[in-house]
């Protein structure tokens, strides 16, 4: 059995409503957390992420929506929240009550039903750790799954926050490469279930972007990276501006590095 089969058929076991986003709130984050274990994990990372004080209940507006179908291993379906999120990063070591230690961003989940650690802002102001690190070797990404994933941002990211079909196709397409081991929407792991329009629409659209990236119609690539908590839901996105944050997540991914060398060496 694959990595890919053995996490989607733990993710099935524990479907037991039919209601599900991939920013299932577990309890919110507060400033104390930063100093102990908090049901088991840790406060620990080199950038923290809350939800932006812009957002709609972390998305970006006009792109949420509940009525995406997808396909349950064993039949049936269940809907999930699609959207784009709406964020703000700050590097750990800057201060959390001072706004300009915090920049927005847009981002995109990497886990369907993986509950998120921090609250909606403003009642959350502080926000989750998170460990910045490269794409590849994420879990169920392949070589390939990088570079369609690198030519869809590069091509649709902007597309994709325009509304909420085209945030749920974004979403879609990164899930099926996370979840399967091919890009195709009728097989495998992750499949789109439509018997409602608005879930015909987003395959309908989700299949033209990949007909544009197999085509060789879309050429243009982005470098894209992981914030990533074991307790958390994990986010893809590219690096953060400022050029400040950028170096942030390098140096991130710099330290990460260094001290998998350290646990080999």
């Amino acid at each position: 059995m694959t990595r890919k089969h053995k996490r989607v058929e733990e993710m099935n076991k524990h479907l037991i409503t039919t209601m599900f986003s991939c920013l299932i709130l577990v309890g919110l984050s507060n400033f104390a957390k930063a100093t102990y274990t908090y049901d088991n994990c840790k406060y620990d990372g080199n950038v923290v992420v809350r939800d932006s004080d812009t957002s709609s209940s972390y998305y970006l507006s006009g792109t949420k929506d509940n009525d995406l179908q997808i396909q349950k291993q064993y039949g049936g379906y269940y809907n999930i929240t699609t959207g784009t999120l709406n964020l703000d990063i700050r590097e750990k070591t800057n201060s959390g009550s001072n706004p300009a230690s915090w920049y927005n961003f847009q981002a995109y989940c990497l886990e369907k039903t993986q509950p998120v650690k921090f609250g909606t802002n403003p009642t959350d102001t502080y926000g989750w750790t998170y460990q910045t690190s490269s794409l590849a070797g994420y879990a169920g990404i392949s070589s390939s799954d990088l570079t369609f994933l690198g030519k869809l941002w590069a091509n649709a990211f902007d597309i994709s926050k325009t509304g909420d079909v085209q945030a749920a196709a974004f979403q879609s397409l990164i899930w099926e490469t996370v979840y399967d081991s091919t890009i195709d929407l009728d097989d495998d792991n992750f499949d789109l279930y439509r018997t409602n329009g608005f879930t015909k629409d987003v395959y309908a659209l989700a299949n033209e972007w990949i007909d544009n990236i197999n085509n060789g119609i879309w050429t243009d690539t982005v470098e894209l990276f992981v914030l990533k908590d074991d307790c958390s839901q994990d986010f893809i996105t590219t690096v953060p501006e400022p050029s400040s944050m950028a170096l942030a997540v390098v140096g991130g991914l710099m330290l990460l590095g260094r001290g998998r060398r350290q646990r080999i060496a």
